[in-house]
């Protein structure tokens, strides 16, 4: 099929685009609306995290994508999963304040973190195993030794558990190990 990469990028643009908005509304109103709502700082933390985490998504979709020539409807279809799957993620996560029960945070967090986290490990699998995978660029051994999916498996571990330490320590663990990633590259 001849599209471009451009053509590609500016389509997926528009789904990341709407992702980031929403974050970013859901955001602007609890800043303002700071005293009304009871803070979690574990949910403030995943937040610092999943901003980062679109930044490493939106360079990872022009690291893989970039020097494909042909391009396969597969290829656009799962590109295009992989960013509604963004998007899924984003719009669970972040709720506007009147969809938020009783104004707090840690409440809407447990209340989502199932669904949040099994998006969360589809994602991450897909942005980083399945992708090298799809185009040939690695073999499965090559891309799980590359990316090893110590972040998803993270990710299962909070699906399944509401211990407060437990999600603290991964939300501390994962944003410091993004930071420390972006800022080595």
């Amino acid at each position: 099929m001849e599209v471009s990469f451009n053509y590609v990028a500016t389509f997926v643009s528009l789904i990341y685009g709407l992702s980031m908005a929403h974050a970013l509304t859901c955001i602007a109103e609890y800043l303002q609306n700071y005293k009304q709502i009871k803070h979690y700082w574990v949910w403030w933390v995943w937040v610092i995290f999943l901003l980062l985490l679109s930044n490493g998504f939106w360079i990872s979709l022009y690291n893989i994508w970039h020097d494909i020539e042909s391009w396969r409807v597969a290829y656009l279809v799962f590109i295009t999963f992989e960013s509604c799957l963004f998007y899924l993620m984003y719009y669970i996560f972040f709720n506007h304040l009147k969809d938020m029960k009783n104004n707090n945070l840690r409440e809407d967090y447990y209340k989502n973190k199932t669904l949040f986290f099994s998006l969360l490990v589809v994602a991450l699998v897909c942005m980083l195993n399945i992708s090298d995978i799809m185009i040939g660029k690695l073999s499965i051994y090559e891309s799980f030794s590359k990316y090893p999916p110590f972040p998803a498996l993270v990710a299962v571990i909070l699906i399944f558990t509401r211990n407060h330490k437990v999600h603290a320590f991964f939300a501390v663990l994962l944003t410091t190990l993004s930071l420390l990633d972006f800022l080595s590259n």
